[in-house]
């Protein structure tokens, strides 16, 4: 996350702006920032700016996985070392 402020040719938007836009909570908006899969700075204080095109990327790209998105063993949540590693897929029913 930046601690400067915004560029002022991008949209920026507070959390709770950015939880209204995408039907998120404010909590996860601040996870979204954390895990950096959002882009977001700090202008001078603790207040999080959230840049809007990045949201939506975010959003689309969840919307794009579908069912998916909830799929812990997922090769691309491996390789960025957030995915189940230490454990095999348990089977279902036996």
């Amino acid at each position: 996350m930046q601690e400067s402020t915004p560029p002022t040719n991008e949209n920026w938007v507070g959390t709770k702006r950015a939880a209204e836009i995408s039907g998120y909570s404010r909590v996860h908006i601040r996870r979204l920032v954390h895990l950096g899969l959002v882009q977001a700075c700090r202008p001078g204080g603790r207040d999080i700016l959230i840049q809007v095109a990045s949201l939506q990327r975010y959003m689309q790209r969840m919307a794009e996985l579908g069912t998916q998105r909830h799929n812990a063993w997922r090769e691309e949540l491996i390789q960025q070392g957030r995915g189940r590693t230490h454990l095999e897929p348990q089977n279902e029913g036996g």
